[in-house]
């Protein structure tokens, strides 16, 4: 039986190229999994934006057309701008209020704005209803 004898440098060097290999693999899987994690991360999402959606009915087909009077016209035509109105109310009220609650700053803000201004209208009152007592109270001379 023959045992194979290498020197302290290829055994070096052995050592050296097998924690290359490891350390080169490493390195790969490690690049494959920043790849993944940055595709994944910058991956759009779908948004969840509302979509208008209308409800479509099916009906039979007619030979002979029949006429849609006015009053059933004008019924559906208001109802359905009555319908986009309320909406877009809906729509337009809730994000202000929600920066409101969200923000507190501008809550504290505009807390304090309203706090002055019902100030400043009580001190100019208050400085109108003294002007005229003053003016009552104050004898007028004539020359």
């Amino acid at each position: 039986m023959k045992i194979p004898i290498q020197t302290p440098f290829e055994q070096l060097r052995n050592t050296v190229i097998t924690r290359q290999q490891r350390v080169h693999e490493s390195i790969v899987a490690f690049r494959a999994n920043i790849l993944s994690n940055r595709d994944a991360k910058h991956q759009q999402r779908p948004s969840r934006q509302e979509t208008i959606a209308r409800e479509v009915s099916i009906v039979p087909y007619e030979a002979t057309p029949k006429a849609v009077d006015a009053d059933s016209f004008a019924y559906a035509l208001t109802a359905e701008m009555t319908e986009i109105q309320a909406e877009t109310q809906h729509t337009t009220r809730r994000p202000l209020l929600q920066a409101l609650i969200q923000h507190p700053i501008r809550l504290l803000v505009s807390l304090v704005i309203v706090i002055l201004l019902v100030y400043i209208t009580i001190m100019f009152f208050q400085a109108n209803s003294q002007q005229g007592a003053a003016a009552i109270t104050q004898p007028t001379q004539i020359h």
